[in-house]
């Protein structure tokens, strides 16, 4: 009776259907071969002529249903597959000439990783072409062969006349008239639409994880149609992006140039957060926000994108109200407006920090959620959740792989779940203490979010951070209260020259997170080695927790059971090969009698 109970809920029903959604795009990952379109295609059209059929019938209506959504992730699948024209390099090759136009570009402190389009290679008297490429190169291998335009109708007097009279602090790039124009070469910079060549070490293949769980690259860059990938020895900038910079890359360089008299730690950091750029955030930096657990702060991410977002929003609503005591609009009118100026900053925020995959993923659910807030329905429910995640599977089915997706989705879960079957409780037992109420809410959602992640975290990365929650909880709080806030400020406040003031405060409470940090990382064991789950574990505990959160009844003991069976895949999964050290260098392999042999030159 409690199964026939939970069947007729019509919102757990739908969500039930996209978790069935979600599972077919799973097995089709699955797979151990690759189905054929055909076969898929006409197993979909079976099925929904059973579907059709069966509708007409209670008893079988949801069961057909069901096995509808999950032949549909299946067909959804493979149907992106399909229209991907990615294909391979079929065999190494080493010391290759490759030459192509940037199209992505990734600076690091030393090195650049780039991807390239359109690629000429050209290797043991032959030439290949490809469709992108992703090649990394240091910076001292990189030189610039660009070659002064027009040199013929050049004027030596004239351009040493110009040259005196901006004086030696004023070197120019760039000096035109009307009749020529010299370009300086710059021996160090590649940027987007330079078309560079150079001769690289090898170009492969993308790989296979060495170990289950590891990252997939192959089959990670053959959605974004790369199809080798190398290390250059060294590059050559033959023609620079000619293209004038857009707006937008002209803001994003004007707020570089304001936050430049920053600390270097604290300017990697906050460059990050307003454009995200974050080749100059420090190793040091670096590795602490890792022991603490909050590298997802270093990019941009949902993170972000729901701090400015929200934060726009109850602003923009605490301005209104004020504005208009007097007129009494109505609360569903300011409500609106709110929604959608908050809206309009979040996407000019998205476009600023580079459109990244993560942040785009968050604008649309947040988008969505905002879109509930404008046809006064409850924004935070599973329901919009999964609704949202549906979307944007039938978009990308392979979003349902990454680990930034994996992540905000049950973290966002478990905020939802958290606010429906708390907050009146503790409303009630804690309502004439608010600030005794927050806090108390504060702590159980970390705990609670700390816990639900662990098994992704585990999965994905092998290790937690120990003192995740007391970072998490100490220092995020310091980041949505005071950071963010501060350097939204600083942008808005750039036109009337005023951004310094707001700058310097967030460097330095940048500056306590620091101090903080360090302290707490300080203390032993950081960083805990957690034996990982197996896929199969992983995916047991997800549908664990959400049917705990919308079945009704006895049935909530069908997703407890789940989540128990799930912490026992460990034990299926299998031991790694290599043993390394700390440092990231090899100690032993195991060899095929199961014994270990070291590794001498360590």
């Amino acid at each position: 009776m409690a199964i026939r109970f939970f069947l007729l809920e019509e919102e757990h029903k739908g969500i039930l259907l996209i978790m069935s959604f979600i599972l077919g795009i799973i097995l089709y990952f699955s797979f151990p071969f690759e189905p054929d379109i055909w076969w898929t295609g006409l197993a979909f059209i079976i099925v929904s002529l059973m579907t059709f059929f069966g509708f007409f019938k209670r008893r079988f209506r949801f069961l057909s249903m069901f096995l509808f959504f999950l032949i549909a992730g299946i067909f959804v699948s493979k149907l992106h597959t399909s229209f991907m024209d990615t294909k391979f390099l079929t065999e190494s090759i080493e010391k290759a000439e490759v030459s192509g136009e940037v199209v992505f570009v990734e600076e690091r402190l030393n090195s650049y990783r780039l991807v390239l389009e359109n690629v000429i290679v050209n290797a043991n008297e032959k030439q290949i072409l490809l469709n992108k490429t992703r090649m990394w190169v240091s910076k001292k291998y990189v030189k610039n062969k660009i070659e002064p335009d027009f040199q013929d109708c050049a004027d030596n007097l004239f351009f040493d006349k110009i040259a005196e009279t901006r004086g030696p602090k004023k070197p120019s790039k760039k000096i035109s008239t009307d009749t020529c124009v010299y370009l300086k070469p710059n021996p160090s910079v590649i940027k987007k639409g330079d078309f560079i060549s150079g001769t690289a070490f090898s170009l492969n293949a993308p790989g296979a994880p060495f170990q289950e769980g590891g990252f997939f690259e192959a089959r990670t860059l053959f959605f974004e149609g790369v199809e080798a990938v190398g290390r250059f020895s060294n590059v050559e900038v033959l023609k620079s992006n000619s293209f004038k910079l857009s707006a937008l890359d002209r803001f994003r360089t004007l707020i570089k140039e304001r936050i430049s008299f920053l600390n270097p730690d604290e300017k990697g950091v906050i460059q990050a957060l307003l454009i995200g750029d974050a080749h100059l955030i420090t190793e040091p930096i670096e590795r602490l926000y890792r022991t603490l657990g909050l590298t997802h702060i270093l990019s941009v991410s949902g993170f972000h994108v729901g701090l400015i977002t929200f934060f726009i929003y109850y602003l923009i609503r605490f301005l209104l109200t004020l504005l208009t005591l007097k007129s009494k609009l109505s609360v569903f009118f300011i409500r609106n407006i709110s929604a959608v100026l908050s809206l309009i900053v979040s996407f000019c925020y998205v476009l600023l920090t580079g459109a990244e995959p993560p942040a785009v993923r968050a604008f649309i659910m947040t988008g969505f959620v905002l879109g509930c807030f404008l046809f006064n329905k409850n924004a935070l429910s599973i329901r919009t959740i999964f609704v949202a995640a549906f979307l944007l599977l039938c978009y990308k089915p392979v979003l349902i792989l990454s680990v930034g997706f994996q992540l905000s989705f049950i973290a966002v879960l478990t905020l939802s779940v958290l606010v429906q079957n708390m907050h009146a409780k503790m409303k009630s037992l804690l309502s004439k203490k608010p600030v005794l109420f927050f806090i108390t809410g504060l702590i159980l959602l970390n705990i609670l979010v700390t816990f639900v992640t662990l098994p992704f975290v585990a999965y994905h990365f092998h290790k937690v951070p120990f003192y995740g929650i007391i970072g998490n909880l100490l220092l995020s709080c310091l980041f949505s209260f005071f950071i963010m806030p501060l350097l939204l400020c600083s942008v808005l406040f750039i036109p009337f020259g005023l951004e310094e003031h707001f700058l310097l405060l967030a460097q330095y409470v940048l500056t306590f997170v620091h101090f903080i940090g360090e302290g707490i990382s300080s203390i032993s064991y950081p960083m805990m080695p957690i034996v990982s789950f197996s896929a199969w574990g992983l995916v047991c505990f997800s549908f664990g927790f959400v049917l705990t959160q919308v079945m009704k009844g006895n049935s909530k003991y069908v997703g407890v059971l789940l989540i128990i069976f799930s912490l026992f895949s460990f034990l299926t999964y299998p031991e790694s090969d290599l043993k390394m050290a700390r440092g990231g260098r090899l100690l032993a392999v195991r060899q095929s009698d199961g014994k270990w042999r070291l590794n001498e030159s360590f």
